[in-house]
């Protein structure tokens, strides 16, 4: 790193990026690497979102976007066998090129040199080896058998949630993939399961929080279930597609809400079969049983009153148990309600959740999460 640059970093700390301190600090050591030193810091904040060690890290707005958080990355990386050589195809600023590391020899990619040297900073700065090549990966000899890609589904269009419009482009990315020894290509959730299928893998929806964050595409000579579908959570949980019993036209004393993860892959199945639950009308994503169930796949809510979606009678139950919405959970036809629109003002704080049996739509109101 430039010294100008290194000592603008350090003298940026804990000074807000004022035109003052701008102005103080570009008269010492250049406008140009005041103003970096201070982005520097603004990009640290936000990535402590993501990395634990953000503060010895450093970042452009775009790289840091795209990067994997450090939990998702671990997941990707746990994926390969230990000691063997894994090829980061698509580094950025180095978060999986991290995490892969951090498991064995690894290499990485990169065609923007100013973004391969970021990603050489973050590894020295956290302790970690790895070759970074500046240099596109379709344009590379791929001496290696494993390999990882995150190619940049952004545009100056915005984001794209087609699995074939990407850069590094998937239609020349794919067969190079395909005669690896296994291959993990990071995909958009929203992608279409048609198109997701078209790409004859193994595909596991990814939760981290209480989000579904990525599609994995595990593809190669030794990847298994190939055609199949699982969800997983960063903390390494799984689960399989399995049939679900049948609904319950309405809930019992506990409303539960499953992972954005299972609902992706289609595995709330495995969760009634697992927790003795049923699926909640057509809600798609909402369960039933009469007692809460601790498990991360899974919030409990404590159902309070249950009855047709009417304004006046969801406002009635209300009034009786002294309550307010305070937010709405919808998973139903239709726009989501909000809860301004219903006016009663009581202390206790529920939750309304709309969802739908056939064409009738139905109110719960719940409270929670439960700690079970």
């Amino acid at each position: 790193m430039d010294l100008r640059f290194e000592l603008a970093l350090r003298a940026a700390e804990g000074l807000e990026a004022t035109p003052a301190n701008i102005r103080r600090l570009s008269e010492r050591l250049g406008e140009d690497a005041a103003r970096w030193g201070f982005l520097q810091w603004e990009l640290r904040r936000r990535a402590r979102a993501k990395f634990g060690h953000a503060d010895r890290m450093l970042f452009d707005r775009e790289g840091l976007e795209m990067a994997s958080a450090e939990e998702l990355a671990r997941r990707h990386a746990s994926l390969f066998p230990s000691g063997e050589l894994v090829a980061d195809l698509t580094v950025g600023i180095g978060a999986d090129l991290i995490a892969l590391a951090g498991r064995g020899p690894a290499v990485g990619f990169e065609k923007d040199p100013e973004r391969a040297e970021l990603a050489r900073h973050n590894l020295r700065a956290l302790g970690l080896e790895a070759r970074v090549l500046a240099q596109d990966c379709l344009m590379a000899d791929w001496g290696f058998s494993f390999a990882f890609a995150d190619p940049a589904r952004r545009s100056a269009a915005g984001r794209s949630a087609d699995p074939l419009r990407s850069d590094p482009p998937l239609d020349a990315l794919l067969p190079r993939l395909r005669e690896l020894r296994l291959a993990v290509l990071k995909l958009s959730p929203m992608a279409r399961d048609e198109q997701l299928a078209r790409l004859g893998a193994c595909i596991e929806f990814l939760g981290c929080g209480w989000e579904c964050r990525e599609a994995l595409a595990i593809l190669g000579a030794e990847a298994a279930g190939a055609g199949t579908v699982r969800a997983a959570l960063a903390d390494g949980s799984t689960l399989l597609p399995e049939p679900c019993p049948d609904a319950a036209a309405e809930p019992g004393s506990v409303l539960l809400e499953a992972h954005p993860a299972a609902i992706r892959a289609g595995c709330l199945g495995a969760l009634c079969r697992s927790f003795g639950l049923r699926p909640l009308g057509d809600s798609n994503g909402y369960l039933t049983a009469e007692a809460a169930c601790r498990s991360p796949w899974l919030r409990s809510y404590a159902v309070v009153w249950s009855g047709p979606a009417d304004r006046k009678h969801t406002q009635a139950a209300l009034r009786r148990l002294a309550g307010r919405v305070t937010d709405v959970k919808h998973r139903a036809p239709g726009p989501p309600r909000s809860p301004r629109s219903l006016r009663a003002e009581g202390e206790r704080r529920l939750l309304l959740a709309v969802w739908s049996v056939g064409r009738s739509l139905r109110h719960t109101l719940i409270e929670g999460p439960l700690q079970p």
